[in-house]
């Protein structure tokens, strides 16, 4: 990121710091059977229903096996970043 915002800045790698953390999880194997793709996000239902609102509408279903981390996540490349960077330039 900072190559898209400053090219010409020098950097210096420090490395990671004391409890930062390299991959996140934000969808666990046991949310998966539960979990619809909307398409821009993803919707965990609850383990059990309890109000009676409307039924859930639209999404597809995910494999009940899939994780979602940040280190499966899809990565933007330079030119994608920049245009979502500087979208509201």
């Amino acid at each position: 990121m900072a190559s898209v915002i400053a090219p010409d800045a020098e950097l210096e790698v420090i490395g990671i710091r004391p409890g930062e953390k390299l991959h996140e999880i934000m969808l666990t194997q046991d949310e998966s059977p539960r979990t619809d793709d909307l398409g821009w996000a993803y919707r965990v239902k609850p383990q059990e229903k309890t109000w009676g609102g409307p039924a859930y509408v639209g999404g597809s279903p995910i494999p009940s096996d899939w994780i979602y981390s940040s280190a499966s996540a899809e990565r933007l490349g330079e030119s994608e970043l920049r245009n979502m960077l500087f979208k509201f330039d």
